[in-house]
């Protein structure tokens, strides 16, 4: 095959995520700066739910540490599902599609329910994002110790549809607790996200190499059982958060 090493694109990749990640650094520190003009012009205004307030709540961190581990999870299947079905069952180019073609079918469908029904709506999100992530993990677990390329296909699906709801209600959770600043709150926790997805997937690509394909599914597998984990440590959720996330999740369907 003409073209670059692997091996060479995953160095290229590499300085990528590490310019990636001076960025963030950079960014976060005037974000920081914002936050603090932010708290001067609301001195005179005290309430809960200041800018700065959040940095300091356990509750928010752990958020971020779940909304990380969903990006380790969600990243890894967005840019290595397809691969993993061409090297391990050997599909063509539409076959190792529908892969991902099944995670979002999956994931869209949750949603879209969660939007429009109303008893899913009234879950509590620390139940559903614990048992969603978990289940998620297993099914995915299952389907790479099955060796079934129809048997992977319909795990990646439910794998989809059972995580579908986390970062969604998450983010309503976040926005519930800091009403006030509710964007700049939500942005800080979804962040997690985007850092997830800078490094993950390089962290897939290099176990892959070192110890070959059949392991590459078992990353985000881990990854969403520990988001659930996280999950644990979520407050159950008053009134009118719930009021907020139902908010969020009709306008996500």
């Amino acid at each position: 095959e003409s073209g670059l090493p692997w091996q060479t694109v995953y160095t290229l990749v590499g300085f990528v995520i590490l310019a990636v990640l001076v960025v963030y650094i950079l960014v976060s520190a005037s974000v920081r700066k914002s936050l603090k003009a932010i708290k001067t012009v609301h001195l005179n205004q005290p309430v809960q739910g200041e800018a700065p307030e959040f940095l300091k709540d356990k509750r928010v961190w752990v958020a971020v540490l779940s909304t990380l581990m969903f990006g380790g999870y969600q990243s890894g299947i967005l840019v290595w599902v397809s691969q993993y079905f061409k090297a391990v069952f050997g599909s063509g180019q539409l076959a190792a599609g529908l892969g991902l073609t099944a995670y979002w079918l999956g994931a869209g469908i949750v949603r879209l329910l969660f939007g429009l029904v109303p008893r899913l709506r009234n879950l509590e999100t620390r139940t559903v994002n614990i048992y969603g992530s978990i289940l998620a993990g297993a099914v995915l677990l299952i389907g790479v110790l099955s060796g079934s390329y129809g048997v992977m296909l319909v795990c990646v699906f439910l794998s989809g549809a059972f995580n579908a709801p986390l970062l969604p209600r998450t983010m309503g959770l976040v926005s519930g607790w800091y009403q006030v600043n509710s964007g700049v709150a939500a942005s800080f926790v979804f962040g997690a996200l985007y850092l997830a997805y800078s490094f993950f997937p390089l962290l897939m690509g290099s176990l892959a190499y070192a110890w070959g394909m059949n392991m590459l599914m078992l990353v985000p597998a881990l990854c969403t059982i520990l988001a659930g984990a996280a999950a644990v440590l979520l407050p159950r959720e008053r009134a009118d958060v719930a009021l907020q996330i139902q908010e969020m999740d009709c306008a996500e369907g």
